[in-house]
């Protein structure tokens, strides 16, 4: 196996057959994606249900209500060649790109890995990966300690990724923008998707601060662009 840094971050595992990423122990490729943050693995040929059983080691996976095509294996959503009046609907029904997001981001029960495929006719289409965690790393203590006193209420729009007539998830509950997950401080903020917040900070402090944050969340230099070839997870 040949491992590369990616940048600003990320990792990219090269020579794994699917045998070989089935029997990389659990505790490997969680500490690789908490200190990465991504790990792209190149040129592997998987089922759906190689897939499913792949992700499977690290936990069940998220139930879904989409309807799935007759080739679909259950709880692997192909969502970009489905096709209506000949023409491509593209993912969730977006005829473009989405925008920035985090899959049912209020939800007490969203799981916080997501795990995506490219198969054929990929090449070239792009995702972009931001790392909240340099973001928070570059910031003073004392913004630091200010996101510490804030929440949100994070939402969507069925079907949709857009920008407006957000609704509460089902078990929504206001988020802190900071929390601690596996002994460190990790910055929650899916911005685009913010219903409201919940801070008593004054204005001063606070509206500059999130302007902050959402610049640098997609700057150049807290961002990786991957540029997708087939047989990439």
């Amino acid at each position: 196996m040949k491992v590369e840094s990616l940048h600003p971050f990320g990792v990219c595992m090269q020579g794994l057959s699917c045998a070989d990423l089935m029997g990389l122990p659990v505790d490997f490729m969680e500490k690789a994606l908490i200190q990465q943050g991504l790990v792209l693995i190149d040129n592997i040929q998987l089922t759906a249900q190689e897939i499913k059983l792949f992700c499977e080691r690290f936990s069940a996976l998220e139930p879904t209500d989409l309807k799935k095509s007759e080739d679909e294996v259950d709880g692997v959503l192909r969502v970009t060649s489905a096709t209506k009046n000949g023409e491509p609907l593209g993912i969730f029904g977006h005829a473009s790109g989405l925008g920035w997001h985090a899959n049912r981001p209020s939800s007490r029960d969203r799981k916080s890995i997501v795990c995506t495929y490219s198969s054929e006719g990929c090449d070239g289409t792009e995702t972009w990966w931001a790392s909240t965690q340099l973001v928070l790393q570059g910031l003073k203590e004392e913004e630091r300690d200010h996101l510490r006193k804030i929440k949100a209420h994070f939402g969507y729009k069925p079907g949709t990724y857009t920008e407006e007539n957000y609704k509460p998830h089902k078990n929504s509950e206001a988020w802190p923008l900071i929390t601690e997950r596996q002994g460190r401080e990790i910055l929650y903020f899916p911005f685009n998707q913010i219903i409201e917040y919940q801070s008593d900070l004054a204005d001063a402090h606070f509206e500059p601060l999130i302007a902050k944050l959402q610049d640098q969340v997609t700057s150049e230099s807290f961002v990786y662009r991957h540029k997708w070839s087939g047989h990439q997870l």
